[in-house]
């Protein structure tokens, strides 16, 4: 499997506070069946996150990699952003101030739950037109998506791509998000599931419960699109499998 989304740099965000901490999420992640994993630290100016794109982001980005290999684990780590929309994001890509997915055009974006439908259609369609392909982490957590679900397809059409989060379908988030999650699934809006992992105790980076449950009420093969063949295809940047 393929983790597209988890907070796994330490001291940055709400993720792991010390590098043990974070070599501890990436054994977890490793022993559940994750052999990459995309480091996806909060950009998100209004908590304090000023994560841009720099050379001490990138060191310690480094150092987790020579942590991991040191410690005997062989999952691969690439470099990724979770980017919160905002009116700014597209000048900030333009001057590579921001991290996409591996250096592709591929950008991990979330929004928060007071956002205005026809707001979010205007950013995203201005990142578009840039060229970039947001993937929209967690959209079944947003309350204004509970209140119309179906903004989901018109950003499918707009060219955006739609990535839920384990918890979700699991359930641990509650039966509405489950609910909700569980409808992106049956019409196939969903092109990624991910751990949005953010500690060894706490929302984990373990898998296998998500791979076992897409097998069990989908199938084998949309569980194995969902947590590899889309993800690798993401890192690779190119188009996804669609339908």
């Amino acid at each position: 499997m393929i983790d597209i989304h988890a907070h796994i740099l330490p001291g940055i965000d709400d993720g792991p506070t010390t590098m043990r901490e974070a070599v501890e999420m990436l054994r977890a992640a490793e022993q559940s069946g994750v052999r990459k994993i995309v480091a996806t630290p909060h950009f998100n100016p209004m908590y304090r996150w000023f994560n841009y794109r720099s050379d001490q982001l990138d060191a310690l980005y480094q150092e987790l990699c020579r942590e991991a290999k040191s410690n005997g684990l062989s999952i691969e780590i690439y470099p990724g952003m979770e980017i919160r929309a905002s009116d700014e994001v597209p000048e900030l890509l333009s001057a590579n101030r921001l991290q996409p997915y591996h250096d592709t055009r591929y950008l991990l974006v979330e929004f928060d739950n007071w956002e205005s439908e026809q707001w979010c259609k205007k950013i995203l369609n201005t990142l578009v037109s840039s060229g970039f392909i947001p993937v929209i982490a967690h959209p079944e957590r947003y309350e204004f998506v509970l209140d119309k679900p179906w903004m989901v397809y018109d950003w499918l059409e707009a060219g955006c791509e739609i990535q839920l989060t384990k918890a979700s379908i699991l359930g641990r988030f509650g039966g509405l998000i489950q609910d909700i999650s569980n409808d992106f699934l049956e019409r196939e809006w969903v092109s990624f599931v991910a751990s949005d992992a953010h500690g060894v105790d706490h929302r984990t980076p373990e898998m296998k419960s998500a791979y076992d449950f897409l097998s069990k009420y989908y199938s084998s093969d949309y569980a194995t699109k969902l947590l590899h063949d889309n993800p690798q295809k993401l890192l690779l940047g190119q188009p996804l499998e669609k339908g």
